[in-house]
């Protein structure tokens, strides 16, 4: 698929004045509160609106969509929902123990750490049905490959021709570490990568994991989030 002429101009304005739009006049409004099942804040849904304008700017580029991190599907159906609508012909495959955490790591304990909730097991009060299930009412559980298990089991084995887009969410610095290792040599050139814990200090090791890897230096802040960044790939 050629590239849409002033694809990537337009995205970048979107999502650097999203912030100054109401969610008023943002008409997934309503259907992303749906899928998040819970009301959601102005900051939110500029955060989410930024994240879709960023999944639309790869919408030239061959390869599948990704997702680490699914826990109980929520931003995995948001963006399901939004290729379907689309008309994307992308696959999408999603990567998640379903079972919470593995052991963290010495970095996730750094100064500032929520250690209430580093432990084996957290965010495990999700299944593989759950989520199949959350995918069926939006019409996707056909197209949604599930990969269950760890990362560093799951990541390995998945060989695609070319990855356009990647949302990373794994908290842990390990769990990101591994994300970044087997992925971002995977992104096709102008493929987003998308790292919703890149500033979130209750899990400082995620941020560790970032600030290690070859491309930290071009990760600029998600408008309307308090802890995501996203990075472009360069051509």
């Amino acid at each position: 698929m050629r590239p849409v002429p002033g694809a990537w101009a337009r995205a970048r304005w979107a999502i650097r004045s999203c912030a100054a739009v109401t969610p008023r006049a943002w008409p997934f409004a309503v259907r992303a509160s749906q899928l998040y099942e819970q009301p959601l804040t102005r900051q939110k849904l500029q955060a989410l609106r930024a994240f879709l304008a960023l999944l639309e700017a790869t919408d030239h580029l061959a390869g599948d969509v990704v997702e680490c991190g699914v826990w109980i599907g929520r931003s995995l159906a948001l963006l399901s929902d939004h290729l379907r609508r689309r008309r994307s012909p992308r696959a999408i495959h999603a990567f998640d123990s379903f079972a919470g955490f593995p052991a963290p790591a010495a970095p996730d304990y750094a100064p500032g750490a929520a250690t209430r909730m580093l432990h084996r097991g957290y965010l495990g009060d999700t299944t593989e049905a759950r989520v199949r299930a959350k995918l069926r009412r939006v019409g996707m559980a056909e197209r949604v490959i599930l990969h269950p298990g760890y990362f560093a089991d799951t990541l390995p084995a998945y060989r695609p021709a070319a990855v356009s887009f990647v949302h990373v969410d794994c908290d842990l610095y390990e769990s990101t570490r591994v994300c970044l290792a087997e992925l971002w040599p995977r992104l096709a050139p102008g493929g987003i990568m998308v790292l919703d814990d890149w500033a979130l200090r209750d899990f400082p090791g995620a941020r560790r994991a970032i600030d290690e890897w070859e491309g930290a230096q071009a990760v600029e802040p998600l408008p309307g989030s308090p802890q995501a960044g996203w990075v472009r790939k360069p051509p």
